[in-house]
């Protein structure tokens, strides 16, 4: 599972969809120094779970927990690979006990950059 959620990120930071480009900005250069900060906080990949928080997701209502692999994390965010859903979550906290997750999901590239 750890690996493969390493492949997946690997795969993921090519996915630019979905992306917000601030006007006037290098749409490359942007990517590219994205993908650069994920790849600086890339870690071991070990099991988190978090607590759904408003706005949720729409399949995941609110206060339900989620969990996955955490690919990346750095200052209270978390980039987390959930297998099942073969996806990426978005996790906020300091605290890994206490997490949350708002409803954040889609690719490496869009979870960071929320």
């Amino acid at each position: 599972m750890k690996s493969f959620a390493i492949k997946k990120l690997e795969v993921g930071l090519n996915d630019t969809s979905g992306l917000y480009v601030p006007p006037d900005t290098d749409r490359e250069l942007f990517f590219s120094e994205l993908r650069d900060e994920i790849l600086s906080h890339t870690c071991d990949p070990f099991m988190v779970s978090a607590t759904v928080v408003p706005p949720a997701f729409p399949d995941i209502k609110a206060g339900e927990r989620i969990e996955g692999c955490c690919v990346a994390h750095y200052k209270g965010y978390w980039l987390i690979y959930n297998m099942e859903q073969d996806t990426f979550y978005c996790f906020w906290g300091t605290d890994v006990e206490h997490l949350s997750a708002p409803g954040i999901s889609g690719s490496p590239l869009y979870c960071w950059s929320s």
